[in-house]
């Protein structure tokens, strides 16, 4: 299957500096021989100018949009629907992609004639905190190890990061699902998959990804993280992997073991046994991704807030089920 037509959908609320960094890598993309258009949806204050200004060659490509304060799954959901492309490649605000990612994508989707498929995100930071938030992220004990941050799987997938979606397969009453809590690139990548398609992975096509610039902002983030998991397990009845239900299952373990510790002393010395053990291999990983004395505590401090506020997020997603 040969596109004649490729749209490249981008959402964001005032990224600043990163849109500037994405919109100039678009702008050195190989698309010689491709015809492109690229939606960009604004919910604060970047203006069309300065994205014309970045884009630079291909800025006759852009259409441009504002609704201010639009949530992301209604944003992309508008972008969709204008889109007039084959393929619907989707890009982040935060994303840094190479000279050929685009080029990549769509050969990738016309050769496996997947409905989805998307590369690895590998986060990178330039700040300290950001760098260390990028570690944490990149290693399977915090974030569970999701194939989409494997950089050494290649096949079918539960989800990918971004995606490029090929809109002739794809017949689904809606894409991404009004609810703008749930985790929506889950959701979607599920009910491509019970319909029949397939979500494919190529770990040799790498997204760059800037997380959040600070522990605090990151964190907020992993409790985000666990409410939106928690609503897609809610909305399916399932998870897609086991991983997902460790945190809250290891939180509400040590909850037991510390409330029995006060009628049977050996639950307290059970629950001490465990945090020693989890305090210690996380402890190691610290040592061994930082280089001085304040990221070693960082990063013990993001990778413990990450689960905690993780799991705390699961556990309390019901509270933000839509009525």
């Amino acid at each position: 299957m040969s596109f004649k037509f490729i749209s490249i959908i981008v959402t964001s609320f005032n990224d600043g500096d990163y849109l500037d960094r994405l919109f100039q890598d678009l702008a050195g993309q190989e698309l010689s021989d491709i015809s492109i258009e690229i939606l960009y949806m604004e919910a604060g204050s970047y203006d069309e100018e300065r994205a014309l200004k970045k884009l630079g060659p291909v800025g006759f490509a852009l259409r441009y949009f504002n609704i201010p304060n639009i949530g992301r799954t209604d944003a992309l959901n508008k972008l969709i629907d204008t889109a007039q492309g084959d393929l619907i490649i989707r890009l982040d605000a935060r994303t840094h992609i190479a000279p050929n990612y685009i080029r990549r994508i769509i050969d990738l989707s016309e050769k496996t004639g997947a409905e989805n498929v998307g590369g690895v995100m590998l986060p990178i930071g330039e700040s300290k905190d950001q760098q260390i938030i990028a570690a944490v992220m990149k290693n399977p004990i915090a974030l569970g190890g999701a194939k989409f941050r494997n950089r050494s799987f290649t096949g079918e997938v539960d989800s990918v990061y971004l995606g490029a979606f090929n809109r002739e397969k794809i017949n689904l009453d809606y894409w991404f699902d009004s609810n703008g809590r749930i985790s929506e690139d889950s959701d979607l990548n599920y009910r491509i998959r019970q319909s029949g398609g397939k979500v494919l992975l190529d770990s040799s096509i790498v997204v760059e990804y800037f997380p959040r610039s600070s522990i605090k902002s990151f964190l907020r983030l992993c409790f985000n993280y666990g409410v939106s998991r928690g609503l897609f397990m809610l909305k399916h009845k399932t998870f897609s992997a086991l991983r997902q239900i460790v945190p809250p299952a290891f939180l509400l373990v040590l909850l037991f073991l510390l409330v029995t510790g006060f009628y049977n002393p050996i639950f307290f010395s059970i629950f001490f046994s465990i945090i020693f053990c989890y305090l210690s291999t996380v402890s190691v990983i610290a040592y061994n991704k930082t280089n001085s004395f304040i990221a070693f505590f960082k990063f013990i401090g993001a990778v413990l807030g990450c689960h905690f506020f993780w799991s705390l997020g699961l556990l309390l997603s019901p509270c933000y089920r839509e009525k």
